[in-house]
């Protein structure tokens, strides 16, 4: 689940600080590096996933013909999503 987070995060970073100059680049690499580090420690790689995953659901605006079936068919569109 980890190194999912970590992808993702890398490719929005990527996207976001693209054109950036190189010490804006590090400076962000370095915060990305220690938030997923706190995360990894914490363990909270699932619950920022499941967020990502709802954010995006939210964004696409699929998200409330989801949020009308049951809970466990929820789970599963959550997993395979």
């Amino acid at each position: 689940m980890v190194s999912f987070l970590r992808e993702h995060t890398r490719e929005g970073m990527q996207s976001r600080y693209g054109r950036a100059d190189a010490e804006l680049k590090k400076r962000a690499r370095r915060q990305i590096e220690r938030e997923l580090n706190l995360i990894e420690h914490l363990k909270l790689a699932g619950y920022f996933l499941i967020v990502w995953i709802w954010c995006a659901s939210v964004a696409s605006r699929t998200f409330w013909r989801r949020a009308r079936i049951g809970r466990q068919q929820r789970g599963v569109l959550l997993a395979r999503h």
